[in-house]
């Protein structure tokens, strides 16, 4: 009722700002009353704590259709689907890099898109937005896998021995498994008290069936867990764009063999938006590795006037000589 409600006083707000305090503070009062059978001046309303209102409300704009999910991870379920040039209300982020909105759409269901997704009202900016606080719920956890260190186990911040170790399981310490890194089982996501990380498989003992773990690998920022095919190589060095057409600016170089989290495409998919440590914009898709299956990716269509996208081509000049060898 608070979010319906919410939903509806911003879009007074909007038509009211000609009236005078007086009048204003009258036809809240009336709309109070009528959502919630009370009014927010008297001395009850004062003495009553009602579920409060969310810090900061910014009117957005859906760019497409797009999923709305529990949680800020396509792991999460899907709680219904907003369409294009819904109106939805943005109250948070995932974090400082508001890679994905925690919104109130126009049924006064919350839940969280994509941040690429929606465009805020004109003069507003994420920055405004809190970074949700609460802990998230972990999709990845069936509930039954997990492993006991068979001794002083690494715990890695990636899935092969190459990576940096963040800590140590001692032995017997009890961990839940959440995810691995392929179907071969061959290193296991956990969560500790402490701590969370890649095990090798064969320093640990585990319980329950590990083929129920979803396949994840880290992110290009090694912050979070995606699907193998979220994550792709840089096949030669790559221009990042911010449209998707040649002529539009470089913001960054993505160098050789970099890896990349894929977060949408083009409708044609000659164009990929792919996040590189932290910046995201446009590359030519045919100067990354291949994803899977591009019918997974979401379509994203930006708000620009442009011609028809077209491809770029490598710059061989800046190609090393060993690109002969597939990137895996």
């Amino acid at each position: 009722m608070l979010w319906r409600f919410a939903i509806w006083y911003n879009a007074a707000l909007m038509s009211m700002k000609w009236l005078t305090p007086v009048l204003h503070r009258c036809i809240v009062s009336m709309m109070l009353t009528a959502a919630f059978g009370m009014t927010p001046f008297s001395p009850l309303a004062a003495q009553s704590t009602p579920t409060p209102l969310p810090e900061v409300l910014i009117p957005a704009v859906v760019y497409q259709t797009t999923n709305l999910r529990q949680g800020p991870d396509t792991r999460f379920d899907i709680l219904g689907r907003l369409a294009q040039d819904d109106i939805v209300q943005v109250f948070e982020r995932e974090s400082d890099a508001a890679q994905w909105l925690h919104v109130i759409s126009e049924t006064g269901t919350s839940g969280w898109i994509p941040g690429f997704s929606a465009a805020l009202e004109p003069g507003r900016s994420v920055d405004e937005l809190p970074i949700f606080q609460a802990a998230i719920p972990n999709p990845n956890v069936q509930g039954d896998v997990t492993v006991i260190a068979y001794g002083r186990v690494n715990v890695r911040s990636g899935p092969a021995i190459e990576y940096e170790s963040t800590g140590t399981l001692d032995v017997n310490d009890r961990a839940v498994a959440v995810a691995r890194s392929s179907t071969l089982n061959d290193w296991l996501f956990i969560e500790h008290e402490t701590i969370e990380g890649w095990v090798a498989f064969f320093t640990v003992q585990v319980e329950g069936d590990p083929n129920t773990l979803p396949v994840r690998v880290p992110d290009s920022q090694g912050e979070m867990l995606v699907s193998p095919s979220q994550v792709l190589r840089a096949r030669f060095n790559i221009r990042l764009h911010t449209e998707p057409v040649r002529e539009s600016e470089t913001i960054r170089v993505i160098p050789f063999n970099s890896r990349v989290t894929l977060l949408a495409r083009t409708d044609d998919a000659v164009w990929l938006y792919v996040d590189f440590e932290g910046t995201a914009g446009w590359g030519a898709a045919n100067l990354f590795s291949t994803p899977p299956d591009l019918s997974l990716i979401p379509v994203y269509t930006p708000l620009f006037d442009a011609a028809e996208p077209e491809a770029e081509m490598p710059e061989l000049t800046d190609v090393p000589e060993t690109t002969e060898t597939p990137i895996p």
